[in-house]
């Protein structure tokens, strides 16, 4: 007997039997809540860890300090992009 170019064995049916219940057993474990809390050692029904977020004065000041410098990058980006806009036109018009 041959199946998709491999030869049954006699006990064919039996292995994967077995190899088939195994599965399912492990799958039950990894898909168990349970074993999830066991593995990373929570209690059970506790499914989020809450997290308290602390505001920081400085990485605070940090940002609004990057955000002033790249509005003030973009401001001299546009006023180059219009000296530069002005001059192409005044060649166009030589």
């Amino acid at each position: 007997m041959r199946k998709k170019g491999r030869l049954l064995t006699e006990n064919f049916f039996d292995e994967t039997t077995v190899t088939n219940q195994i599965w399912k057993e492990n799958l039950d474990v990894l898909d168990s809540d349970l074993s999830m809390h066991l593995k990373f050692s929570l209690d059970p029904k506790t499914m989020f860890v809450k997290k308290e977020f602390m505001e920081n004065s400085e990485y605070e000041a940090f940002k609004a300090e990057v955000k002033e410098k790249l509005s003030a990058q973009e401001s001299q980006i546009s006023e180059i992009v219009q000296t530069q806009k002005l001059m192409a036109a005044k060649q166009d018009v030589m």
